[in-house]
């Protein structure tokens, strides 16, 4: 099977690939931490989902916010979250999170 890579890099030791799914599983790790939203993941879309664009690393993330929580407050802290992380994790630096709110989920 084959994979499309995120990043693909080789030196004297050999190569090292990252595919878009461990960049996008890093922010879902992330981000479950988080009080106050769940990920939307659709039939035929992913909750999240990294590309890159004309050299700039791109994060969307597909979010309801639990009633009585502030979607601003939730919607900030979860791009500052994947950013630290991706960066940590993976040494990519994301240079865009857009945290679509698509409405509230009701426990």
């Amino acid at each position: 099977m084959a994979h499309e890579y995120f990043r693909s890099e080789a030196s004297k030791l050999g190569s090292v690939h990252i595919t878009y799914s461990v960049i996008e599983h890093i922010a879902r790790i992330g981000i479950e931490e988080i009080e106050g939203f769940v990920v939307v993941d659709g039939s035929f879309r992913k909750g999240i989902n990294a590309t890159v664009e004309k050299g700039l690393t791109k994060i969307d993330i597909d979010i309801k916010v639990k009633y009585g929580f502030n979607a601003d407050r939730i919607a900030r802290q979860i791009q500052d979250r994947v950013v630290r992380d991706v960066r940590q994790m993976a040494d990519v630096v994301v240079e865009k999170v857009n945290v679509n709110v698509l409405g509230f989920h009701f426990e």
